[in-house]
């Protein structure tokens, strides 16, 4: 029986969490599906864990060389046998109705390009460190609204493992650019919301787990994540239908305050190279030194005035009339 949903699993060097991922994955209340394990050269006991699973739903496919995050995440989509597939991660934990949910919402919703889900995040011991709360997002998202939401509050799943394509609508533009090490996530979910419509599922189906070895909290990455998220930020602003001083505006004190902050603390940890290659960055989408002024005067004013004001032009990225 052809599976109704592939979920993907790309794994390197995830031995300390792997077995309860897939232990969840297993566990789900939906058996009609198939699990594609990518093992991305590992060099410690992960395949070991794995091939301790014995179920005919897994294939684990062993490359020969590390293709990384989004080049695995690649190789699992072209294996891919069912219309429905939902990304998934070695070291979170599926809850039991996910995969149900995520079939029935995109039932409900066939034109769907994909969707995203909530969640929990928890830490390395497990324990649940931020609930997931219900919010005012949209049911379904379409290119202007999914544009105000991602410049509003930076792409919209927080972590892969909340995302499910619809590979069948999207009509083959659905691998991630390699060229990209770390908003290559990012970069798809735009892309395929520029064309069709994005689905959310307001209810945490998954636990994402935050931990020390995570590639994303070395410094030394915030950098990288800067510089490829500012095309797909520019990206996002042409699809506003707002004057271009209040694109320039939003862009500056939403989101290019954030990267100018990260910067600073690139300049505090002394990684002064990379500090320069951020600032030259940002210099290309603002004027450095207004940008810098912003930046000064809402460290003056406290993160409470700060967060009013962001709040405030936030409303006004929503509500086109009151600019």
């Amino acid at each position: 029986m052809k599976p109704e949903i592939s979920i993907l699993l790309p794994v390197r060097n995830g031995a300390d969490f792997i077995y309860e991922s897939i232990a969840s994955v297993l566990k789900q209340d939906h058996l009609n599906f198939e699990l594609l394990i990518s093992d991305d050269h590992s060099n410690d006991n992960t395949l070991a864990i794995i091939n301790q699973f014995d179920d005919d739903r897994i294939t684990v496919f062993k490359q020969s060389k590390g293709l990384g995050q989004f080049g695995n995440f690649n190789f699992l989509l072209k294996n891919a046998k069912a219309p429905i597939v939902q990304f998934w991660s070695h070291d979170d934990v599926m809850l039991p109705e996910l995969v149900s949910t995520v079939l029935n919402f995109h039932q409900t919703h066939q034109n769907l390009g994909m969707s995203y889900c909530g969640s929990n995040y928890i830490n390395e011991a497990g324990e649940i460190t931020i609930s997931w709360q219900d919010d005012q997002t949209p049911v379904v998202l379409n290119q202007l609204t999914y544009a105000q939401f991602s410049i509003a509050f930076g792409c919209l799943a927080g972590s892969i493992s909340q995302v499910s394509l619809n590979i069948k609508n999207i009509e083959g533009d659905f691998l991630f650019n390699e060229n990209l090490k770390h908003s290559g996530d990012f970069e798809l979910w735009t892309r395929i919301a520029k064309k069709y419509p994005v689905g959310f599922i307001n209810t945490k189906l998954c636990l994402i787990r935050n931990h020390a070895n995570q590639v994303t909290h070395r410094p030394v990455n915030t950098l990288h994540s800067i510089l490829e998220n500012i095309p797909i930020l520019r990206e996002l602003l042409s699809r506003l239908n707002a004057p271009d001083y209040f694109k320039q505006k939003v862009k500056r004190e939403i989101v290019l305050v954030y990267y100018f902050n990260t910067a600073i603390k690139l300049l505090y940890n002394r990684e002064f190279k990379a500090f320069t290659t951020g600032l030259s960055a940002l210099a290309k989408e603002d004027n450095i030194f207004l940008l810098a002024l912003y930046w000064a005067k809402s460290k003056a004013l406290g993160k409470a005035h700060f967060a009013k004001h962001k709040a405030s032009l936030i409303d006004q990225l929503f509500t086109p009339s009151d600019r």
